[in-house]
């Protein structure tokens, strides 16, 4: 399965967090290419143009801060191309950002839509998730759904209230079914943060167990300071 790896160009820290990534990778077998991303300064607001989900978190964000809803709508842009080209190649493929690190060998594995790659430590530190401080319990090695004491959910006042949302988009694999579904949802319905938009109303979520993925020791948190 061919991954992309995407970075901030002309940001030292993107650029050296992606490159430790990126050796990562390669050191285990994993197919990456390292990928330039999407940014408040290069974004093509041609490219997608669906309408912003109402009561979402991306409206709130175009209202109050424009440049952050820049940001959170370029981060969007770089998931969607990735969906774009997953239905295109009817080939499932692997989304990553630059502060992943790759901790096992690549096996092939088999999922349904969505599956997270990262999920055993993305309510840890140093994401901004580890509020929660919350680990998935499992001795069931392989591919999972997400679990029933999952944390996080979609909590905006948009059509997605209630719904389990991924935590954060730093890996995962998408099948092309699961990709279509989340573009047929942003043409229906609107654009919205992107791991708002990936909930369990629009996609299957599955988790791989144990996570082949973990975080780099920093966290940038680009996508509220870029």
């Amino acid at each position: 399965m061919k991954a992309r790896l995407h970075y901030v160009k002309g940001h030292i820290g993107s650029e050296e967090q992606a490159m430790q990534s990126l050796a990562s990778f390669r050191r285990y077998g994993w197919d990456v290419e390292l990928v330039e991303g999407v940014t408040p300064d290069t974004i093509d607001e041609t490219e997608f143009t669906s309408k912003i989900l109402g009561g979402s978190r991306l409206e709130d964000f175009a209202a109050q801060d424009y440049r952050k809803f820049l940001v959170k709508k370029s981060c969007l842009f770089n998931n969607l191309r990735l969906m774009v080209d997953c239905v295109e190649s009817n080939e499932s493929m692997i989304f990553l950002e630059h502060d992943s690190i790759c901790t096992a060998n690549y096996e092939e594995f088999e999922f349904d839509e969505f599956c997270s790659l990262s999920y055993e430590y993305a309510f840890k530190e140093p994401t901004a998730l580890a509020k929660y401080d919350w680990t998935p319990i499992s001795l069931v090695k392989g591919v999972l759904p997400f679990c029933r004491t999952h944390p996080l959910q979609y909590y905006k006042n948009s059509i997605y209230k209630g719904s389990n949302m991924t935590p954060g988009t730093a890996a995962y694999a998408i099948s092309p079914r699961g990709a279509m579904k989340v573009l047929d949802a942003v043409e229906r319905n609107g654009i919205d943060q992107s791991d708002f938009l990936i909930n369990s109303d629009v996609i299957k979520l599955d988790y791989l167990n144990p996570s082949p993925i973990r975080y780099a020791n920093t966290n940038l948190n680009l996508s509220h300071t870029l």
